[in-house]
């Protein structure tokens, strides 16, 4: 029988479809593959199972050039890269890289500056990362214990990056713990004892492979970028006898340590200044001081009044109604994020949740630091999410955070509501999808004290959400209230 042209012609077609599909899938599974692991003496011997278990993954793994890399940490009080993800391009390079690891050893399990240190040394492009040409970027952490510092900061940081976090835990590892630094419990495996971890194998090898990212990157134009490096950053910093005369200095130095690394401009990050303690004072708003030796200046002579009475809440809606304002020079109407650094060594005296929900309304991203007597539920209540709250013993330890911050400041992504132009945080890149037909969508939202820190849940959800939507004059329209 003869084939009809039209056939001929669809099934021509439809075979260089499956071609370029195929050929599509093949470039967006490659990926960047990191697994950290803790090298303390807490891992011991089981540093063997840990070893094999990686050579198996690998082992399963399309290696390659345009494929899958592979690079390993090690880590107790500090960090060690054992090989990147551009050193071994092949799978049995790789295998014989495995064989020859050595055990680290160490006793301070440091997990938070590990997360760190693999965002800033190894997924980047001259590690080998391939996040800009659209691979994967995976992490892959086991540990035998619980953190010796903290994580929240540092594994928040990891996932702005664009990180995919996937958690081993067995022995004295603590499952929240392994929970907050995923942000995922699906992502989490916790295990006995580390000889088990043969039996999820093929879960991991699943969860590695579906990790897919087939959008292409799009280059940064100017306008893109001076709106990332713009930032709104007030400091609200307890004065009362929390803190006092003695923690001053070590307050001073950790907020000018975060100031030397911010991009300081009218045009770029501006900084305001306001104590407390019964009340609060403005030492300076956001458009008093556009120059950075101006602010680190005045930071030296800064001084404290104490008081007695810690009145968290009033300094929160006190900073809301007065520095989030055009007037004080805040930007929000212009689409640039704010930003609130509070640092109290105790705890508030009066309710802090009417004026911590009203700051996440506005959304305005709170971060919390507290030290001494602070109240820890206070300082996740408080900040935008409570991975956001960090408490430290003392002021002395506030160096052992400082990065972290300054990460979160200079890296944490926004993405504007058009209607209300919020800018609220997100955790992954945004892929705008399927084009729909126009639509009128109003979102009513529960503003009541019934909602609490739900609210920020709230946003997440539509932040996923509003991405979907094709947004415009012509096509889809959406309204919050």
């Amino acid at each position: 029988m003869k084939m009809q042209p039209s056939i001929t012609f669809l099934a021509t077609y439809g075979l260089v479809l499956s071609l370029f599909v195929t050929d599509s899938l093949q470039q967006a599974r490659k990926r960047d593959i990191v697994f950290l692991v803790d090298g303390t003496h807490g891992m011991g011997r089981s540093f063997f199972y840990v070893r094999k278990f990686i050579s198996e993954i690998i082992n399963n793994l399309n290696i390659g050039p345009g494929k899958d890399q592979v690079a390993v940490v090690q880590y107790s009080f500090n960090s060690r890269l054992e090989f990147g993800l551009n050193v071994h391009s092949t799978r049995d390079d790789l295998l014989n890289a495995m064989k020859t690891l050595r055990f680290k050893t160490g006793r301070l399990l440091n997990t938070g500056a590990a997360l760190d240190f693999v965002t800033k040394n190894v997924f980047i492009p001259a590690a080998g990362s391939r996040r800009d040409a659209g691979a994967a970027q995976i992490l892959v952490f086991i540990t035998a214990g619980k953190s010796s510092d903290d994580v929240g900061l540092a594994a928040e940081a990891v996932r702005q990056a664009g990180i995919v976090l996937i958690a081993i835990g067995a022995k004295a590892a603590v499952t929240s713990e392994l929970q907050q630094i995923t942000s995922d419990p699906d992502s989490v495996f916790k295990l006995s004892e580390f000889r088990e971890l043969p039996t999820i194998q093929q879960q991991l090898l699943s969860k590695v492979q579906a990790t897919l990212v087939t959008e292409e990157p799009i280059p940064p134009t100017e306008a893109t970028i001076a709106a990332e490096i713009q930032r709104d950053i007030v400091f609200l910093i307890d004065e009362s006898d929390y803190v006092g005369n003695s923690n001053l200095p070590l307050v001073r130095n950790f907020i000018s340590k975060i100031i030397e690394n911010l991009d300081i401009g009218r045009d770029r990050v501006r900084v305001s200044l306001v104590l407390y303690s019964n009340t609060a004072e403005t030492e300076f708003y956001l458009n008093t001081y556009s120059k950075k030796d101006e602010l680190l200046s005045l930071l030296r002579t800064l001084s404290f009044k104490g008081g007695k009475t810690l009145n968290t809440g009033k300094a929160l809606d006190f900073v809301l109604r007065s520095h989030f304002i055009r007037s004080a020079g805040s930007r929000k109407e212009e689409g640039v994020p704010q930003f609130l650094v509070l640092i109290t060594g105790g705890r508030s005296g009066d309710d802090i949740r009417r004026a911590a929900d009203a700051l996440k309304q506005n959304t305005v991203i709170t971060l919390t630091v507290g030290a001494g007597a602070a109240d820890p539920d206070q300082l996740k209540e408080i900040a935008f999410k409570p991975n956001l709250g960090y408490n430290v013993r003392d002021f002395y330890s506030l160096p052992g955070i400082q990065e972290q911050v300054i990460a979160l400041l200079q890296r944490l992504r926004v993405q504007t509501v058009p209607v209300e132009e919020a800018t609220v945080p997100i955790e992954v890149p945004l892929v705008t999808t399927t084009k729909a037909k126009k639509r009128d969508i109003v979102f009513l939202i529960d503003g009541t004290a019934f909602m609490g820190r739900s609210f920020s849940q709230v946003c997440e959800f539509l932040l996923k959400i509003i991405p979907e939507f094709d947004i415009g004059p012509d096509e889809d329209h959406l309204a919050l209230k």
